[in-house]
């Protein structure tokens, strides 16, 4: 079995107490302070699995990139950290939007750069 399947399972639970109050104390840090969980992790859980059983691999050394944010356009939509919708069309046939964001087309070619460094 895939490895990133449950850590999903994780992140989706994490998401699902956070949203639903069930993490009362972080629950009502969000609402003292006007915060708000961008939801689309929830929402596209089945992408967000399928993008990561397609790119994850035990085999291959991990890189691990930061970022302060998700784009509103890119993982806040898709719910992939760092890629738009136009990006995962390039991986899944079925994405027919081609909603993107410059932050999440630079980090794309970035990443698309860098694997042909180590390949």
């Amino acid at each position: 079995m895939n490895k990133m399947v449950p850590i999903v399972e994780q992140k989706l639970a994490f998401y699902q107490n956070i949203t639903t109050g069930a993490d009362k104390w972080l629950s009502d840090y969000l609402k003292a302070n006007n915060l708000h969980i961008l939801t689309r992790f929830l929402k596209n859980k089945e992408l967000v699995t399928n993008f990561f059983k397609q790119v994850y691999s035990e085999l291959q050394p991990r890189i691990v990139l930061c970022g302060i944010n998700p784009g509103r356009y890119g993982a806040g939509k898709t719910g992939v950290p760092f890629l738009d919708y136009l990006s995962l069309s390039e991986f899944f046939q079925n994405i027919k939007s081609t909603d993107h964001e410059r932050s999440a087309q630079f980090v794309y070619k970035v990443i698309q750069t860098y694997g042909k460094r180590v390949e």
